[in-house]
C-alpha cells in the first residue's frame, strides 16, 4: 500500500511540473568569433524554432509561417539582419554585416552573418531580435576576442551595449 501512496504522489508531481516545463524562457544565444581560415568575423544566432515561428505568424498575420520551408527561413533570417547591429561605440560607426544565410538543427534555428576587416577596439551591440514579440525575452551575446570570452544579456528595454 506504500509503495501505491508513493507512486500516486509521483504522478500527481509530474501532472503538477508539467505546465512548468512546458513554459520556457524565450531565449537566444549570439556568438561572434574571428574564423582565421577564412579571415572573417562569424555571427551565430541560435533561436528555438517555435519562438522564431510564433513571433513571424503574429507579424504576417495572413500566412502560417514555417521554418521549415527556405522561403519562410529567409524571411526570418532578414527579420534578424533589421534587429542586430554591431558598431565602433566611441565613433558610433555601423560595422556592415552580411548576412550569410539560415539553417535548421534540431528545435532551433541559426542565423548567420560575417564582416571582415578587424574588430574596433571599443564595440557596441544591439540584439533586440524576438524581444518586440516576447516581453521576457533574453539574448546572450557572446564574443571571443583573443581567446577571452565577453558576455552582454538583453532583456527588457536594452537597446546598445558596450564592451571595452
Amino acid at each position: 500500500m506504500g509503495a501505491l501512496k508513493h507512486l500516486a504522489a509521483f504522478i500527481i508531481f509530474l501532472v503538477a511540473a508539467t505546465p512548468i516545463l512546458a513554459h520556457r524562457q524565450p531565449e537566444a544565444l549570439t556568438t561572434i568569433s574571428f574564423n582565421e581560415n577564412t579571415g572573417t568575423w562569424e555571427i551565430v544566432h541560435r533561436f528555438h524554432a517555435h519562438d522564431a515561428e510564433r513571433a513571424i505568424d503574429e507579424m504576417r498575420k495572413e500566412i502560417e509561417f514555417d521554418l521549415e520551408n527556405l522561403e519562410d527561413r529567409a524571411r526570418f533570417a532578414l527579420y534578424v539582419e533589421e534587429r542586430f547591429g554591431l558598431r565602433e561605440s566611441k565613433s558610433q560607426s555601423p560595422i556592415d554585416l552580411v548576412l550569410v544565410g539560415a539553417a535548421l538543427e534540431d528545435h532551433d534555428i541559426l542565423v548567420f552573418q560575417e564582416f571582415k576587416g578587424s574588430l574596433p577596439d571599443r564595440i557596441a551591440v544591439r540584439q533586440d531580435v524576438l524581444r518586440d514579440w516576447f516581453p521576457n525575452q533574453r539574448n546572450t551575446v557572446n564574443i571571443e576576442i583573443k581567446g577571452t570570452v565577453r558576455t552582454l544579456v538583453f532583456t527588457g528595454e536594452d537597446k546598445w551595449k558596450a564592451i571595452p
